[in-house]
């Protein structure tokens, strides 16, 4: 019988058991711990951040770091906030938890990342019509970071606009554009440490602040927005967000083995290359100037002047891969297209959504660090059988 192949799970290192043994022994069980505080300076280096000018704050999901974030920037009732529109929805539900406007940008065709000029267009309409988007939720895609050029255009918009940079690197979590790594780049960085991260501590995330003040104004939402007194006194409301300090020890473990994930799912993106050549395949786009973390190995299938189109291949190989007990997964759907998020001000590319053509023809493959190419050859065998 063959065993089920996952799109992306975690890969243990073998230490997670002693660094949880340490933890335990120092008997902090409850959120704050030393092993917490060792687990964000761990952090801190991979992003290559100095303590003294920006701070990691380690929380219970990514989720919870755009929220912050988006708090600590100032957004409520009547903002807007602009997001990626090709992205989970996690990068923008925390707008709605503050009553502020969800409002999207497409993905550029060359990258599939937040397109620049869709930004200046979104920004130029908000200023025509009265409105005033206070942050940008710009996403790092699937492992592949937005490039430096176009960061930086986000950036100066966002500086031109007194909008606050958000910069979701929930999936990048190792890469690099420009040299800088990211969640580095923006206002405010957010990781994330879920279950089929590249690094996970089974759940978690993490914020990373522009200064130590503002670090300290997440801490207190983070834990209740508890004020400083022998008794329990609020003068706001905050949130249970701090990461436990045990899983900041699972996280521990497996932080050094970063690089050695990274190319361990760059090795199954090759493998795929090598055997879907040849097929009417496109992969992901690598960004110049960048270096991604090869979190998913992502295709599109090409539409043809006749049957089958791109979609229909889509679903072809996608229910093949699942009758063959291999996981899949079609592209984000495009926020602009949830139901929860009709009547949202889309800016899409003039010649129609780049998100959506995506999506519609798009896939994530199996890209887990313990893929063997035994386990490649499974899958692209299925994917050639559903091609013909």
């Amino acid at each position: 019988m063959t065993q089920r192949i996952f799109l992306s799970p975690p890969h243990l290192t073998g230490n997670e058991l002693d660094s949880l043994r340490e933890a335990l022994e120092k008997r902090y069980l409850a959120p704050a711990g030393p092993t917490l505080a060792e687990f964000e300076a761990d952090v801190s280096n991979i992003l290559h951040i100095d303590p003294q000018t920006k701070r990691v704050v380690a929380l219970n999901s990514g989720t919870a770091a755009i929220h912050l974030a988006l708090i600590l920037a100032g957004v409520g009732p009547g903002d807007s906030v602009l997001c990626s529109d090709l992205t989970f929805i996690a990068s923008i539900a925390p707008a709605s938890y503050l009553g502020a406007s969800a409002m999207f940008a497409d993905a550029h065709p060359d990258t599939w990342n937040l397109d620049p000029e869709r930004v200046r267009e979104a920004f130029d309409s908000a200023r025509t019509h009265g409105r005033r988007i206070k942050a940008v939720v710009a996403v790092h895609l699937y492992g592949r970071p937005i490039p430096p050029d176009h960061i930086a255009i986000i950036r100066e918009l966002c500086r031109e606009h007194d909008a606050a940079l958000i910069e979701d690197a929930a999936e990048t979590l190792g890469a690099t554009s420009g040299g800088v790594p990211t969640g580095a780049l923006g206002d405010f960085g957010v990781l994330s440490f879920n279950g089929n991260k590249i690094v996970t501590c089974s759940g978690g995330g993490a914020l990373v602040c522009p200064d130590e003040e503002t670090a300290q104004r997440a801490l207190s939402l983070a834990t209740m927005a508890k004020d400083p007194a022998p008794h329990y006194e609020h003068s706001a409301i905050g949130y249970s967000y701090r990461m436990p300090n045990v899983l900041a020890a699972i996280g521990r473990a497996q932080l050094p083995h970063l690089e050695e994930r990274m190319a361990q799912r760059k090795a199954v993106r090759d493998w795929y290359m090598e055997r879907l050549a040849g097929l009417p395949i496109q992969f992901i786009p690598e960004p110049e100037d960048a270096a991604p973390n090869w979190w998913l190995t992502c295709v599109t299938f090409d539409n043809s002047d006749s049957s089958p189109t791109g979609h229909a291949r889509r679903e072809a190989v996608r229910m093949a891969l699942a009758a063959a007990d291999i996981e899949s997964r079609p592209l984000w759907k495009p926020m602009h297209m949830q139901p929860v998020f009709a009547g949202a001000q889309a800016y899409l590319n003039p010649t129609g959504s780049v998100g959506a053509d995506l999506f519609a023809r798009g896939l994530c493959l199996p890209s887990g660090s313990t893929l063997t190419e035994r386990d490649v050859d499974r899958v692209t065998g299925v994917v050639r059988a559903a091609l013909g």
